[in-house]
């Protein structure tokens, strides 16, 4: 993740280490996720198996599952 105080010269460094990233672990999928309010980017890293689909799914559920929580009033 990318802090959302990020100096110009991080971003560029930042930017830089993720395709170094994608360069080093070919195996691994380097995927856009929703920054929090105190990141400006963010990316999930999952394996990319048989099993990549289902873990990415679930990642997603539990993601949106977490916010509706969040948002209830109880």
């Amino acid at each position: 993740m990318l802090a959302a105080n990020a100096s110009d010269r991080d971003r560029q460094n930042y930017q830089k280490y993720l395709e170094k990233l994608k360069q080093l672990n070919p195996d691994w999928a380097l995927i856009p996720d929703r920054p929090q309010p105190d990141e400006a980017d963010a990316y999930l890293i999952l394996y990319q198996d048989e099993n990549y689909a289902a873990r990415h799914a679930a990642y997603i559920a539990t993601r949106y599952l977490n916010d509706f929580c969040q948002n209830l009033k109880l």
